[in-house]
């Protein structure tokens, strides 16, 4: 009986060993084009809607093109230094391009590129990617799950069309409340 038990324990302390390990993405996109090379771009929006889990590069690759219509670095490091210089990733991020990006990691990135509203747990605590992926949560971006599962290309599109979306609109209502508010021409 003590052999069983013994046996049992290794089994579970093996498989909690185990079973937190992150997705390593075999053959991530090509995210080091030139910003104006619109046929790589497409490439990229296109062959992501398959796969399994998105990377971490191909992540915040993203999200600038999303906050600035094309991304400006030519590198893995340049996007990383450049969304922290943003403070759109915390200062302790160290991944690797290759991992599967994490749903808080993104919802954070996302939730500053679109300046969504915040709730009172995420502004207390600066966005943690826990409490931006709840914020997103909140306005349909993001789906439900945990801020440390990873992503597969479905929802990632799904997620952008929405992000984008809610720029959008919220942009349009600004411009509009903003009109409204400036006098007819008497011309």
């Amino acid at each position: 009986m003590k052999r069983i038990n013994s046996i049992v324990i290794l089994g579970v302390v093996l498989h909690a060993l185990t079973g937190c390990a992150r997705t390593v993405v075999e053959n991530p996109q090509n995210t080091n084009y030139a910003p104006a090379d619109i046929n790589a771009q497409l490439d990229f929006w296109h062959n992501l809607d398959e796969r399994s889990a998105i990377t971490n590069d191909e992540a915040m690759h993203a999200v600038l093109i999303l906050a600035e219509g094309a991304d400006p670095t030519a590198s893995y490091e340049e996007r990383v230094e450049n969304l922290k210089q943003r403070g759109w990733l915390q200062p302790s991020f160290d991944e690797s391009a290759d991992l599967a990006v994490q749903r808080g990691t993104l919802a954070r990135m996302l939730a500053f590129a679109i300046d969504a509203p915040q709730g009172v747990l995420s502004t207390v605590f600066n966005r943690t990617p826990r409490y931006a992926l709840r914020d997103l949560m909140a306005i349909d971006i993001m789906p439900a799950g945990s801020d440390l599962q990873a992503i597969d290309g479905r929802e990632f599109l799904g997620v952008f069309g929405k992000a984008q979306d809610y720029r959008t609109i919220r942009d349009a209502r600004r411009q509009a409340a903003e009109n409204s508010d400036q006098p007819a021409d008497a011309g």
